[in-house]
């Protein structure tokens, strides 16, 4: 078919593309008909407006496939440049086959949360214009997984950790996002469409696809499955593993992004993921959390938001603008109550309503919330998982700018000089909006005091009533994922120790996970898991692809959870979430 791209006004895809006049006609002498040769190739068409460039193409019986209206192109197969010419809206047609859109079709300039205005908002765009993007910067990403989309291919910019997840058995589902939360964050986080190009010239694009840190990796470590289910057993795994190995086969992972919690109501001193989380603090990485979105239950914030040494993240809406005086806390933004730590709120806040952002289709969330999709490969997501994903990009270029900061001081530096919103205390919002801006030109920070926690809580309180569930059983107690006895004070010795995994990084010290899941016997096997241009396929997930069960007889040979405990074998049914997965994830709001 002929494919036909619109543009609007002076808006064009490349230098020289656009034909009018003189030109146009010469490729179409008579004015009234398709030349042959342009039926298999693309046109460029600048129209007056869009929307009557729509109504044009449908009336001649063509079929608009894609919009990018930030570019304020159309992409249409069925029609050709000649049927176009002279129709309401329509300045000019022209054939142009080697012109591509350069933009993913995410609509940034369209979107009230576009990651464009994100930028602004918290003055990213300041530090890019001096060359400040994240390079040098790891973020160990802790979640869903990602998967292998659009701006997030490009040069080494995903590094696979470990697959913790119950779906880590299946080649085909080993790493990749099936949920779809994952790779949101990674896309808020350090996502960049197209090459590697220098500070001021992402500032000056605002056609493409930018994260916050659009130069800093990230290191995935997928702990949950499509359904978003996983055990607090295998979080806490995941940030031991990233404890150990930050600096692994040339990496430099200084920040770790949780996107979720539990609604834990122990001593945060005492929970063992809250436990996880301070020590990742202590050894140098910077903790960002979502602070929850269970801001109507007033119950406090969420697990490992409430300990008070990580950075708790709160969501703002931006009200479609990048002027921050105009700014609301989101009405499902946690804030301080609850009974374990009723006085801990936010520390600051970051946009986190309608942030468009990476899909990845066929994934949970882009089934269930279609209606959420912008362009080809965006969705708009809303929740404190997402402001925390802002504040992780933030963080890496603080770092990069002032590599010698430990954790504590860039906390310090981002709470000092956040902008408060009016008409909000502390309990709801902390110090406010982060303002990078303020932050690169503030004066270094101090080392604030730290709280000592022990760890030595329950496995069971951190789950706070959320458990997988096998054969209708469920995963309660003091047990771990793979069924062993859950030792508070020989796990939190082991954390304190940074000896959870064993010196091949695929031995789990309570004896559980092996190598065979995710790792060979040496980091080198590991270190060779990166997207360099991968291809996605959205047909991976079009059927049953993962509907069944990801546990077979041959999967984690050594144990198997049955109603009277674990025994030989492996599990026989899909594991499920006995809850929603929002309670874990931290964002329920896909639209």
């Amino acid at each position: 078919m002929n494919r036909v791209v619109v543009a609007l006004g002076a808006a064009c895809l490349s230098t020289g593309l656009v034909a009018t006049g003189a030109v146009a006609a010469a490729r179409d002498p008579g004015g009234s008909g398709c030349v042959p040769s342009e039926n298999t190739k693309r046109v460029i068409v600048r129209a007056s407006d869009l929307g009557a460039a729509e109504r044009a193409v449908a009336a001649v019986g063509g079929e608009v496939v894609a919009v990018q209206r930030g570019l304020g192109t159309l992409v249409a197969d069925g029609t050709c440049p000649a049927a176009l010419r002279g129709a309401p809206g329509v300045l000019a047609a022209t054939v142009d086959a080697s012109v591509e859109p350069l933009s993913l079709g995410t609509d940034a300039a369209a979107q009230p949360g576009s990651m464009d205005k994100v930028i602004d908002t918290i003055k990213a765009r300041d530090l890019w214009k001096k060359g400040i993007t994240g390079k040098g910067v790891g973020i160990a990403l802790i979640d869903t997984g990602v998967a292998p989309v659009p701006s997030l291919v490009a040069d080494t910019k995903v590094t696979l950790g470990p697959d913790l997840s119950i779906e880590s058995q299946l080649t085909e589902l080993l790493h990749l996002d099936t949920y779809g939360h994952g790779t949101h964050m990674a896309g808020i986080m350090a996502g960049r469409e197209g090459p590697e190009a220098t500070g001021a010239e992402y500032a000056a694009d605002t056609a493409n696809f930018h994260g916050v840190a659009p130069d800093a990796q990230v290191l995935s470590l997928k702990v949950a499955n499509h359904a978003g289910a996983t055990d607090v057993s295998q979080v806490i795994a995941a940030i031991d593993w990233v404890v150990q190995y930050r600096y692994s086969t040339g990496m430099n992972i200084r920040v770790i992004n949780l996107s979720y919690g539990t609604a834990s109501q122990q001593d945060p001193l005492f929970d063992p993921l809250a436990y996880a989380a301070e020590i990742a603090m202590q050894r140098g990485l910077v903790v960002v959390t979502a602070a929850g979105n269970n801001a109507a239950s007033e119950t406090g914030l969420i697990d490992p938001a409430y300990h008070p040494n990580v950075i708790a993240v709160g969501a703002t809406d931006m009200k479609g603008t990048a002027d921050v005086t105009d700014d609301t806390l989101a009405d499902f933004s946690a804030r301080a109550g609850g009974n374990a730590a009723p006085t801990r709120g936010p520390d600051i806040v970051a946009p986190g309503t309608s942030i468009v952002s990476l899909r990845v289709p066929g994934s949970t969330v882009a089934v269930a919330h279609s209606s959420a999709a912008v362009g080809e490969w965006g969705i708009k997501g809303s929740g404190t998982s997402q402001a925390a994903a802002v504040v992780s990009g933030a963080v890496a270029l603080m770092l990069q700018r002032r590599p010698a900061m430990l954790p504590p001081q860039v906390k310090e530096l981002l709470t000092k000089t956040a902008k408060p919103l009016t008409d909000q205390t502390p309990a709801t919002q902390g110090s406010g909006v982060i303002d990078l801006a303020a932050a690169a030109s503030a004066p270094y920070p101090n080392y604030p005091a730290q709280v000592q926690g022990k760890g030595t809580g329950t496995i069971e309180a951190a789950r706070a009533g959320i458990h997988l569930v096998a054969d209708g059983v469920e995963l309660t107690g003091e047990k771990d994922l793979l069924g062993g006895t859950w030792d508070p004070v020989w796990m939190s010795s082991f954390t304190q120790g940074e000896i959870t995994w064993g010196e091949s990084g695929s031995t789990w010290n309570s004896k559980l996970w092996t190598g065979s899941g995710w790792m060979g016997e040496d980091d080198s096997e590991w270190d060779a898991r990166k997207w360099y241009a991968r291809k996605w396929k959205a047909s991976l997930w079009a059927g049953a692809t993962w509907s069944g069960g990801p546990w077979t007889d041959a999967s984690w040979t050594t144990k198997q959870w049955t109603e009277t405990g674990w025994s030989a074998g492996g599990w026989s049914s899909d594991v499920q979430l006995n809850g929603l997965a929002s309670s874990i994830w931290a964002t329920s709001h896909w639209g």
